[in-house]
């Protein structure tokens, strides 16, 4: 689904990973000579890499497709490193966010772990490490125009912005303004959403787009600000190998049923993507 975040893709990776870019300047806007009526993405398409965020993305993307191929024996799927990739240096580049290169060092250690041994191919991907949240800075202060609500500063959130949309830092939405209709391109693809914690889109609630200071009784408690304005189910602890189940989603790997009854034990599933 992260695929459709965003309208174009960079297919290829240009420049050189390795050179550093502190204190380069910010990167030219897109080119003007662009139709008017041309829909783009709201990042320039052609970015060189930044090391920070080629070590994140690559963290984040291309290790657990690595394992999954050694542990399954399969060819590599796509990935969509490059937009993250693209997205993310952009946003480092302009100073729009910071990216701690301590973070990215526990992050990328936290997924080495995630990843480890062979138990956990399944048809959903391990939960992320919480070492990989929360790690973008956003620079960006209120009423600046913004990519994503992770170039804000503080919990301001990026209201109105789109994959092919800017939008302006603002304060978490009053009840009566409408939330829960942005798709945040770079948060999608950083696998920082949901954002309700770090960038809240209301103030109390979202429900059906708009915010609410009542919590929906739909919602099971939790705060909305999803980029489709439903619920987001919290966590939970996933079984391990061999534990008894009854569906995949209670396990680390998946729920396998030799006989194809309704009970089953946890282990890995290569079969399932």
């Amino acid at each position: 689904m992260l695929a459709l975040l965003a309208p174009a893709a960079c297919h290829t990776q240009s420049g050189d990973p390795a050179r550093a870019h502190d204190g380069a300047a910010p990167l030219a806007a897109p080119s003007a000579s662009v139709a008017d009526d041309a829909v783009h993405s709201v990042y320039p398409l052609d970015v060189p890499p930044h090391p920070l965020a080629l070590r994140l993305c690559e963290a984040l993307h291309e290790l657990p497709e690595q394992r999954r191929t050694a542990c399954c024996k399969s060819a590599p799927a796509a990935t969509v490193t490059s937009e993250c990739l693209r997205m993310l240096s952009y946003a480092i580049e302009t100073r729009a966010l910071v990216l701690p290169a301590d973070g990215v060092d526990r992050c990328s250690q936290a997924m080495e772990r995630t990843y480890a041994g062979c138990d956990w191919p399944g048809p959903f991907q391990p939960d992320l490490p919480d070492e990989c949240r929360g790690l973008m800075q956003g620079a960006l202060p209120k009423g600046a125009v913004c990519r994503s609500s992770l170039e804000c500063a503080g919990d301001l959130r990026c209201r109105g912005v789109g994959p092919t949309a800017t939008g302006k830092c603002d304060a978490a939405g009053a009840p009566g303004e409408p939330c829960g209709a942005a798709v945040d391109a770079l948060a999608g693809y950083t696998l920082q959403l949901p954002l309700d914690h770090s960038h809240p889109d209301c103030v109390g609630f979202c429900d059906r787009r708009r915010c609410t200071a009542e919590r929906p009784p739909s919602d099971g408690g939790a705060p909305q600000g999803s980029p489709n304005g439903l619920p987001v189910p919290p966590l939970v602890a996933r079984k391990a190998k061999g534990a008894a189940c009854t569906n995949d989603v209670e396990c680390v790997g998946g729920c396998i049923k030799p006989d194809g009854g309704k009970k089953g034990v946890c282990g890995p599933k290569c079969s399932a993507r």
